[in-house]
């Protein structure tokens, strides 16, 4: 396993660029979507626990309850460069 790898920046502060949430607004289960409008998702959201994700600019997300399981969608746009960005911002995640 490699040593001393490179750190991507203060966690807070990253996740709120680039997703719009600090550490703990992020839900353990989190669905990545290239293109699926971020409405399919929140329609079917538990009433009254819809938190939309709105950063300056990167990715576009929300989290929710689906039928009592909290969930985060992030909607990375279409390539593979911007879903592993997603998931090495995700990594910084509680």
């Amino acid at each position: 396993m490699a040593k001393n790898l490179p750190s991507l920046g203060e966690k807070t502060k990253v996740l709120e660029t680039t997703f719009g949430a600090p550490p703990g607004k992020i839900a353990a289960n989190v669905i990545l979507t290239p293109f699926v409008p971020l409405r399919a998702f929140s329609r079917h959201a538990d009433e009254g626990t819809l938190l939309e994700l709105s950063p300056p600019f990167f990715f576009q997300g929300l989290t929710a309850m689906f039928g009592g399981v909290e969930i985060s969608v992030i909607r990375t746009g279409i390539g593979p460069s911007r879903v592993g960005d997603a998931i090495s911002f995700l990594s910084l995640s509680e």
